[in-house]
């Protein structure tokens, strides 16, 4: 492999998701312990370590406990003077930093669906049509057409069915 890889820390235990005895999280372990979805990525970026480049990847991890953590290695590499490559860096489980970012991504776009549309008709609504003529004019202002539609006594069906009929 050319490389032997030493995890310590107050919170290797929480990473890994069970006790750890002391020296036996060695790379074998921890390589057992990458999700398979991710493990060629992990691998990838384990075959540039002697490259001496800073490396930060994320990943998942599943525990001893079972659990999914997605964690986050930032390395840098330091050179003795003997010429022995040691990386420095820390890992850090990033899992609830996801969940909340995912959660922002999904209400930022129920937010962005409500901007853009009708709330009672569900259809697109003034700020969503200027905003469609603008990047169409924007991109080809010769093949731009506007075609108006007038429904002659459409107030007759709102009266006689309803607002939300019509």
């Amino acid at each position: 492999r050319g490389y032997h890889a030493v995890y310590r820390g107050p919170h290797r235990d929480a990473l890994a998701g069970g006790h750890i005895p002391e020296g036996a999280i060695g790379d074998r372990l921890w390589e057992s312990l990458v999700h398979p979805d991710d493990h060629a990525v992990w691998q990838a970026a384990v075959a540039r370590l002697p490259l001496a480049l800073p490396i930060e990847l994320e990943y998942r991890l599943v525990g001893l406990d079972g659990e999914e953590r997605i964690v986050l290695d930032r390395l840098r590499p330091r050179r003795e003077a003997d010429g022995t490559l040691y990386y420095d860096g820390a890992t850090r489980d990033i899992t609830e930093r996801r969940r909340l970012e995912d959660e922002l991504r999904l209400a930022r776009g129920v937010a962005e669906q409500r901007a853009r549309t009708d709330e009672l008709t569900g259809t697109f609504n003034r700020r969503h049509f200027a905003e469609i003529v603008a990047d169409a004019l924007a991109s080809d202002p010769a093949g731009c057409g506007l075609l108006l539609l007038d429904a002659d006594h459409f107030k007759q069906v709102n009266d006689l069915h309803g607002h939300v009929v019509g």
